[in-house]
């Protein structure tokens, strides 16, 4: 009974040591943080977009959706065909603003870097403005004509783990 209480603070040392280098060690040996692109299916990707614009899946035409992930940041990349309604519910509802656009800012904001698929192509929809704002971590940018078609971009930080 004398050894019973140092055997003891000595176990709740080691299990908290344990449970504290446990991810350290685990992330040297099997890295989850690896860079990669994901193709999202079409109808997972309506889903997501419904979501965002407070439509229904139904509303969307064809949708297409790319993202790409790390462990400092996320890219998400959509081409979509929608009428017009919930995407102006959606620019007002997120608060976005009207900024001209031009080839230089294009390339900036929206093709850098650009995904590794044959649809994304912003500049087909020969826009002068584009509308950007921001919820939360993530930077919202949408590019969208009378042809009902539409490309939205979200950026989102991660904030570092601190545990």
């Amino acid at each position: 009974m004398k050894y019973f209480f140092p055997v003891l603070m000595a176990l709740v040392i080691m299990v908290g040591l344990g449970t504290n280098l446990t991810p350290i060690i685990a992330e040297q040996f099997f890295p989850g943080s690896a860079s990669r692109y994901q193709k999202a299916k079409p109808d997972d990707a309506k889903e997501a977009l419904a979501t965002w614009f407070g439509a229904s899946s139904i509303d969307f035409g064809t949708v297409n959706a790319i993202r790409y992930q790390s462990a400092q940041y996320s890219t998400r990349w959509y081409q979509f065909v929608t009428k017009r309604k919930p995407v102006q519910r959606f620019i007002v509802r997120m608060r976005l603003k009207q900024l001209d656009l031009d080839k230089t800012i294009l390339k900036q904001e929206f093709m850098v870097p650009p995904p590794p698929v044959d649809w994304w192509q912003p500049a087909s929809l020969q826009r002068q403005t584009y509308f950007t704002g921001q919820d939360g971590r993530s930077t919202i940018k949408l590019i969208y004509n009378d042809t009902e078609t539409g490309y939205l971009l979200i950026e989102s930080k991660h904030q570092p783990n601190m545990t």
